[in-house]
């Protein structure tokens, strides 16, 4: 069946996109903005008919449609857009630009204004192309709004020692693990570096734990937070060991993005995750992750070790009757 459907968009896609060499009217968006259009409910085309979504600024404060509330858009309803980016541009754009693309092309049709698909993501490119020059710059500056953003995790370490009060310091040293997470989150200045180092916007110091695979400022936190408390204790902070750490982490219990679905997997978004134990002393915890249609006729799970699955309605209400700790022999008895 996988290798079937995959036939069928290899067979089809020259079709859908050849239709039109400029890409200003390809076939496929033609037909995806007309499948969408027709789950719109009338009330909402009436909203968007009257919509004047000029700026950048107007589509971040003043748009509240999203159209994957009526019509999930599906990773292969991005391949042509993603391969015409590829090719054209030797470029790539996030998730939201892509889905932005397909939003503008049809609320413009619904405007009857029918602007040319090939203008739009010209225009969200520029907009990323400018977006990436600001963060190139903001990552060169070793001070963001006037506050200094240490270059490495050692410069951290001695930046966070200094905040500390004298007074508290001898205090602080013994603290056990459990009382240190307390004391940074609750009395002192040691717990928001996510915001005042610049973790959520890029940062010298973001793309420093980047650059070995730490993305997330949760993550990034609680790697210099944890490495703050070694060095107070005089033991090794031991990064790499911690880097691999929320590595694993992420891959357990992170539910995949549209752009990683399998072609395959269609028509469904992610809506709930699981924890279960992975052993009997619940050390070890991962997580499944639901997936639905919009009319919860069609349901998907992914684990990392088991991969996706298309579930029954009957499994699927199997698993609500389940224990935390039961869930991984109900995984094993999927495979």
């Amino acid at each position: 069946m996988k290798f079937s459907w995959c036939v069928f968009l290899f067979l089809n896609f020259s079709c859908l996109t050849s239709q039109d060499e400029s890409f200003c009217t390809p076939l496929f968006i033609e037909i995806l903005s007309d499948e969408i259009i027709q789950e719109i409910p009338k009330k909402d085309l009436k909203k968007i008919k009257v919509y004047d979504l000029i700026s950048e600024k107007d589509w971040l404060t003043r748009n509240e449609i999203n159209l994957n509330e009526f019509r999930i858009i599906n990773n292969q309803d991005l391949i042509p857009i993603i391969d015409f980016i590829k090719k054209e541009r030797q470029t790539k754009l996030n998730l939201y630009r892509l889905e932005r693309i397909i939003t503008e092309y049809t609320f413009n049709k619904i405007q009857n204004k029918h602007l040319c698909l090939k203008d739009i993501i010209e225009k969200q490119i520029s907009l990323s192309v400018k977006r990436n020059a600001e963060i190139t710059n903001r990552i060169e500056q070793d001070s963001i709004d006037g506050i200094y953003i240490p270059k490495d995790l050692k410069d951290a370490i001695k930046e966070l020692k200094n905040r500390i009060r004298p007074n508290d310091l001898p205090k602080v040293i013994e603290f056990s693990k459990s009382e240190f997470d307390v004391y940074t989150q609750f009395f002192s200045r040691l717990g928001n570096i996510r915001n005042s180092w610049g973790l959520w916007g890029k940062s010298r110091l973001s793309v420093f734990f980047e650059n070995r695979g730490i993305v997330h400022p949760e993550d990034i936190s609680g790697i210099v937070l944890t490495s703050l408390y070694r060095s107070l204790q005089n033991i090794p902070v031991g990064l790499e060991e911690q880097v691999q750490y929320y590595l694993k982490d992420r891959l357990k219990n992170n539910p995949p993005s549209k752009l990683e679905f399998p072609l395959y997997v269609n028509n469904v978004v992610w809506y709930e995750s699981i924890g279960y134990p992975e052993d009997s002393k619940e050390k070890e915890w991962a997580e499944i992750h639901f997936f639905q249609s919009l009319d919860q006729k069609i349901n998907w799970i992914y684990n990392y070790q088991c991969g996706w699955k298309q579930i029954s309605k009957k499994q699927l209400r199997e698993s609500r009757k389940l224990y935390d700790f039961e869930l991984k022999q109900w995984i094993d008895r999927l495979n």
